[in-house]
């Protein structure tokens, strides 16, 4: 398909990592996580569940420069966020 004006400005380039998070840190979440952070093409960039304590546990097990939120909606409101896996 062809490209909208607005969507050519987030297309990835070859160099580029997908940025991820990940809203919910429990069992499925680690589950999914463990494959991703080997993904060369991916970088988990956020973690988010109600829980703080247990998603700042999760940024330190799979990304420690990712970023802890406790509200989805803040994870939603970062644009530097590309795809997100909701594991709750």
């Amino acid at each position: 398909g062809a490209l909208t004006a607005a969507s050519f400005g987030r297309v990835a380039g070859a160099n580029e990592r997908l940025q991820v998070a990940c809203i919910g840190c429990g069992i499925i979440a680690g589950h999914h996580l463990s494959h991703l952070k080997d993904a060369p093409d991916v970088e988990v960039a956020a973690m988010c569940d109600a829980y703080l304590p247990r998603a700042e546990q999760y940024v330190q097990r799979f990304n420690p420069k990712a970023k802890a939120y406790q509200d989805f909606r803040r994870v939603l409101d970062d644009k530097s966020i590309q795809a997100v896996f909701i594991c709750t």
